[in-house]
């Protein structure tokens, strides 16, 4: 996790955000952590006008919300209206997977 930048805010929907976990060309993903949870809270970059961004982040969350699988994280959380759209998933702790391909080589079979 990387800390946060001067220019992230600090709170999102309630959320104390920790750090970055990550960023792309159409969001950032934060950690974030609120009563004792602790999430990876996802947001549209500040800026992004592009209604198609907004609609893609839309059908994100609409996706996330009808999923009950445990290979993906739950959707916690979501504000679609805000200024910035942003939405929560339960935050998994593990190796990313550049660091899995360093430790244990490429995947064969049943990994």
């Amino acid at each position: 996790m990387d800390d946060l930048l001067p220019t992230d805010p600090k709170r999102l929907g309630g959320w104390t955000l920790q750090g970055r976990l990550g960023a792309g060309g159409m969001g950032i993903v934060y950690m974030g952590t609120k009563a004792g949870k602790t999430v990876a809270l996802k947001v549209i970059v500040s800026g992004l006008t592009d209604p198609r961004v907004r609609s893609r982040f839309i059908q994100e969350v609409q996706s996330l919300s009808l999923l009950r699988t445990p290979y993906v994280a739950p959707l916690i959380e979501f504000d679609i209206h805000a200024k910035n759209p942003w939405y929560a998933v339960e935050y998994v702790s593990d190796m990313s997977l550049g660091e899995v391909l360093k430790t244990t080589g490429s995947f064969t079979g049943k990994n």
